[in-house]
Order: structure tokens, then sequence, then C-alpha cells
């Protein structure tokens, strides 16, 4: 494969936009010489509002920065569908086959609804491992139709932790064996171990919004007020006047936010330790906007008990004047992605997975081909200089040898339609298997709603559920035809005021319990807080009895 000199990366993260050029020698030696960066609000769940937000910041940047042309893209954890896989190992030409079965198998969408690819975690002779990629083919069709209006011609689309684990080969300071490289963004965090030549890959639903959200939740602002306030907070140069109510509410909302990430990483390294031959990593690499979260590092330190360090330019890529000039230096967060995705376009061993859509593969194969067309033509011309008379004799032979494989391909079209049938019936189990998994999947929602409520309780403290009961259906919601009704959860607990035992409940204690509902709503499975009753009448107790308005959107 040919080994691109100039390379242009594009990171569409949650909120914001990255682009760089770099450059290879010929020994392969990558050198940064651009480096933009562009801050959006996204911060609706609606991914056609994040699509157009990314649209808009992409052509300031190109328009600022005087960018276009080819180049490969990062997209976001919350876009791509990653699933691991494992098949016996079979020859080369027959594993494709494997993977496609396998694919159907993980995948939860129809084949044309998903641009989906793969890559190899390891091979050992008798078991083959890889991971999936997948991306729905409407919302990567629309992201690509974006970067092309601001002047880019995307070639290569790959997730965001892919580019990543190109990175990783470049050298971290550690042996990559011992690392795990924690990558966080706005809305998801994305982990990957590795381990002896082998990967891991497992996104959390855990991003720096969550403090966003939590100011505006507690002070009752705007998300974009509350951003605002967190990045003068966090020592931005925004120019925002933040009050000291919101200025401790931002702090607030950053310890909790480092505590549940502490958490949720403990958690990930404790599951990835019953893999077979994984290994406990010595050092913890972060990278991606969040891991400039204050306090961030000291406390993912103190939790696990491991080297932690902020990622920057990976060793062994140079650092140009004009990338300096760009802020590269001070940015060094937002360039591990971006020099994955340059790493993996000028590798000329190995297979590189590509998650661009079919027709903007066939768009870019049709103007790559354009000079050979030419060429061809030419020479079809030419190919047309011989007498008639020999064009004649050869018509009547084509003419004769195209009714034999006519007759010849009866047979094998009365096949096609026999296997075309097999396909339609093996599709049609392949849907019903897909529906069982999901029936199997929806068992553990519970488990993961309680984790949630468990680890409110213990970020707030000295506080305890005593009833949590189902609400019954309304009996309308349960005649034919009538809609699903979202279901209640009632919870009754009491809170202790420690520091006032002996008299009535503090403010002190009205604020936490607050906090506590606030966290509650926070949940991805809780849709609202309703029908809130406080009793303060028995000194140094707060009871409380709230019910919860479950999201139809995940059900349990």
């Amino acid at each position: 494969m040919r080994r691109p000199s100039r390379v242009i990366v594009l990171d569409c993260g949650a909120s914001h936009v990255s682009a760089a050029v770099l450059a290879t020698d010929r020994a392969g030696r990558l050198t940064l010489e651009r480096f933009a960066l562009e801050i959006h609000g996204a911060e609706s769940a609606v991914e056609e509002d994040w699509v157009q937000e990314t649209g808009r910041a992409l052509a300031t940047l190109a328009r600022r920065e005087r960018l276009r042309g080819e180049c490969r893209l990062a997209i976001p954890p919350h876009l791509a569908l990653l699933r691991f896989a494992r098949s016996p190992a079979v020859e080369p030409r027959r594993r494709e086959e494997v993977i496609r079965f396998e694919a159907a198998q993980h995948i939860p969408y129809a084949p044309g609804e998903v641009v989906w690819d793969w890559v190899e975690v390891a091979d050992d002779g008798m078991d083959f491992d890889f991971m999936l990629a997948a991306v729905k083919t409407a919302e990567l069709t629309a992201l690509c139709r974006v970067v092309s209006a601001a002047g880019f011609r995307p070639v290569q689309v790959l997730p965001a932790g892919l580019a990543l684990l190109e990175a990783r080969w470049l050298g971290t300071g550690h042996g990559p064996a011992d690392t795990l490289w924690v990558d966080i963004g706005a809305r998801s965090t994305q982990l990957l171990f590795v381990t002896g030549g082998r990967f891991y890959l497992r996104t959390l639903t855990l991003g720096a919004q969550a403090i966003t959200h939590a100011v505006a939740d507690e002070q009752r602002i705007g998300p974009v007020a509350a951003e605002a306030a967190k990045r003068e907070v966090f020592g931005g140069e925004t120019g925002v006047a933040v009050d000291l109510p919101v200025r401790d509410a931002v702090e607030r909302a950053t310890a909790n936010f480092n505590l549940r990430m502490g958490l949720e990483v403990a958690r990930a390294l404790a599951a990835h330790a019953q893999q077979p031959g994984a290994v406990r990593p010595a050092v913890v690499q972060l990278t991606g906007g969040g891991a400039q979260t204050p306090g961030l590092s000291a406390a993912l330190r103190d939790k696990l008990g491991l080297t932690v360090d902020l990622l920057g330019l990976p060793p062994g890529v140079q650092l140009a004047a004009t990338a300096k000039a760009d802020g590269a230096d001070k940015a060094g967060v937002y360039l591990p992605v971006l020099v994955g995705l340059a790493a993996g376009a000028t590798r000329t061993e190995g297979r590189t997975p590509n998650l661009l859509p079919p027709e903007w593969s066939e768009a870019g194969a049709l103007r790559r081909a354009q000079g050979w067309w030419l060429a061809g033509a030419a020479l079809l011309l030419l190919a047309l200089v011989p007498p008639l008379w020999e064009a004649a004799g050869r018509r009547h032979a084509a003419k004769q040898e195209a009714d034999r494989l006519e007759r010849a391909m009866q047979p094998l079209r009365a096949q096609a339609a026999a296997n075309a049938q097999i396909l339609a019936e093996l599709e049609r189990v392949q849907e019903q298997g897909a529906r069982l998994g999901r029936l199997v999947r929806a068992k553990s929602v519970w488990l993961d709603f309680f984790a949630e409520l468990q680890s409110a309780l213990f970020a707030v403290e000295d506080v305890w559920l005593d009833r949590l009961q189902l609400e019954p259906l309304p009996p309308v919601s349960m005649m034919a035809g009538a809609p699903d009704a979202p279901l209640r959860l009632a919870i009754s607990g009491r809170l202790l005021d420690t520091r006032n035992p002996l008299a009535k409940v503090s403010p002190e204690a009205n604020v936490r319990v607050r906090r506590l509902l606030a966290k509650i709503r926070e949940s991805r499975f809780v849709a609202a807080v309703e029908d809130e009753r406080f009793d303060a009448t028995q000194p140094g107790i707060l009871r409380f009895d709230v019910t919860l308005l479950l999201e139809p959107a995940e059900p349990l």
C-alpha cells in the first residue's frame, strides 16, 4: 500500500472538532505540522443536532485555517457500536465468511442499516478473536455530508477508540502490556486495555458534560450558561463572571464526577481482571478534553493505586514550529486520536478497518480511477483500428459463444434463485436470534439501575431506603391498542443528620437530600422525579418519599 506523504485528520468529538496535518518521511516517522481546535456546544442528545453543530464547527475551522482536501475521520463513541467475538481459527480464505456470520449475530440491525468492519484482536492458532465496529448508515452519511460541505473529502472513518489503538504503537513511555488508556469525552469515556498484544475497548456512558448537567440542574440555569461557568472555574479565559453559589456548584459537581469516574474505572478494571491472561496495568494514561478536569488525576490515583499521567503528543512524533504556533503543545490531550488516524493511514502492513459508507467509498474510487479510465479509453480507440472485415468475423464468433453461455447459465440461474430463498430463511432465523439476544440483555438492566442508585446513596452518605416498589399500571394502559404507560417506582427513605442528631433537620440535610434526588435524576433509567414529600418531624432524621418516572427509552 502506498504511504501518503501528508495526511489531513479530523476528530469529530461530542463537543469539539479538531484537525491536524501530519507529514511522514521515508522511514515512516511522523511530524505534526498543523493543528486546529474548535469547541462547540452540542448539548442536545438528538444526533441530528450534534451533526449540524459539528458541521458548523468544521466550516468555521476550515475557513479560519484554510484547510481542505482528502481526510481521515474519527467519530465519537456514542455513534459507534463495538462488539467482541471469538470463533475457531480458520484458514484465511474462509475468515471473511465466518466474520460476516458473527456480525449478523452480534450487530442488532439489518445489514442495510449499518456500516461495519472488523479488526483482529488475537489469533493463537486455536481461536480467532476480533472486534466488530458498526455505525448506523443514516447518521454516518449525514456526518460525511457536513464534512464534505466544509471542504473535506473523507476517505476513511474510524471510531475514536480504534484511532487510539493505532496511536499506542507509537510508544507512550510504558510497555504496551501494562497501560490503560482512558479517553474522556463530553458524553462518554472509552477505556483501552492492552495486554500482551491483545486489546479490549469498553465505553462508559459518563463524560465531562455530567458536570455541566449537574450544575444546570442544581442552579436551575441553562446548559450553555452552566458550561461557560464550568470552563471559567476550570481556569479558562471565557470572561464570564461566576458568582459564589455557581462556583461552589461547579466544584461540588466536579468532585462528584471525579468520584464517579474513579468508581467506574475501578469497576472496569475488576471486570477486566476476570479476562483470560489479563494483566493489571501499571499506569493509566488520560486523554480527551475531559482529562483536564481539575483533581481527576489525583482522584484516580487515590482510587486505583496506580500511576496516572496526562497523555500528550506520543513520543516519536515530531512537533513542527507551525503546529506549536497553532497551540498544539498546550492541547496535548486532543492529539493522540489525531496521531493515531495518521499512523493507521501511513502503515504499509496489516489490515486497516474503514467505516466509510459505500456510496462515499465508490465516489472516492471513481475519482482515483479517472486517470486510468482516460488511458483505457485511448487504448480502446486504438483497438478499433483493425480492418472491419476481421471485426465482423469476430462479432459472429462472439454471438455463437454468447448463445452457448446463455444455455449454460440457465441451470445456474435456477440455483441462484434457490440460494436466494435459503438466504431469506437464514435472515429470518438471524432476526429471531437477535430478538432473543435483546431479551437476554434486558435482564441485566435492573442490575445497572441498582448500581447507579447505590452510587448515588454512597456519594451522599448516611442515607438509606425503606421502600422501593413498582406502582401498578393504570387500567387503561392494559387495554389492547392503548399506548404504553411509563413505569413508576415509589421510593421511601431516610437521611440521617449526623451534625444535628437531637434537633430538627438542618438546611444542610435538605441540601443533601436534594443532591441525592439530583443524582437519581441523572440516571439514564429515570425520566423524572415526581411527588416529592419530606417529613422532618423526627429529630435528626429527614424522611422522604418520591416517585420515579422511569425512562421508556431504557425499559426495565
